[in-house]
């Protein structure tokens, strides 16, 4: 596993750990773990609260992500190269806007996504 390739989605507008996990337990190949946890395209990947939530600093249009309601951690776990994460980060984010909710990668590779 390389450290450089894991990223956090930041994932706000979406009210239960349920609703967080529910378009991830649906791409194609996923397999659910604990109630928190999905495995997806070789990636470990949880869903934290985040407990520094702010509504108001949410706002922000800098750094408001690291308010958002929850954490979305994805770690590979094989071997897997920077282009398969970019699009994975992709569809990740995707999900969660077209469930109407703001999302903000974290990752070395951010700018790629």
């Amino acid at each position: 596993m390389s450290e450089t390739l894991q990223f956090i989605a930041w994932v706000d507008g979406m009210a239960t750990r349920s609703d967080v996990m529910k378009p991830l337990v649906e791409f194609e190949g996923a397999v659910r773990g604990k109630e928190n946890a999905v495995s997806v395209a070789g990636n470990h990947i949880e869903v934290w609260a985040n407990e520094d939530a702010d509504a108001s600093l949410a706002l922000d249009d800098e750094d408001g992500f690291l308010y958002f309601a929850w954490r979305v951690e994805c770690t590979p776990l094989e071997p897997t190269s920077e282009d398969a994460q970019v699009k994975l980060a992709r569809a990740v984010r995707d999900v969660f806007l077209a469930a109407g909710a703001r999302v903000e990668i974290a990752a070395n590779f951010e700018d790629l996504v």
